[in-house]
């Protein structure tokens, strides 16, 4: 039987759970995440860019929402943990988007 060490199963639990949280959010509203990891002006800062993408026909991509945030930062939280806060916050915003397009679509069928 393998026993687990604490190392780093907890960044992978994070990982993961952010993997998940896109897929499903991928499957239910139909957009694409693109992830980016640059460097910053400063040394050893890195700035995380989670953009959702609504294919729009043939005239391109719509941006859904996106979202940035540098680590390390003032708050004391491991890579993992601020990755999975990071695909959290934007799935959340593609929900909203997501149901703000579902009542504009239901006030133009109404003729207001």
């Amino acid at each position: 039987m393998r026993h687990r060490t604490k190392g780093d199963a907890g960044e992978y639990e994070f990982t993961r759970a952010a993997y998940d949280e896109l897929a499903d959010s991928e499957k239910v509203y139909g957009v694409r995440y693109l992830l980016s990891l640059e460097m910053t002006q400063q040394k050893g800062v890195w700035l995380l860019v989670v953009s959702a993408m609504k294919p729009e026909g043939s005239d391109g991509m719509v941006y859904a929402a996106k979202w940035q945030g540098a680590w390390p930062n003032s708050q004391v939280v491991t890579y993992g943990a601020f990755l999975y806060q990071a695909c959290h916050r934007v799935c959340r915003m593609v929900d909203a988007w997501h149901s703000s397009q579902e009542e504009d679509a239901a006030r133009s069928a109404l003729g207001v």
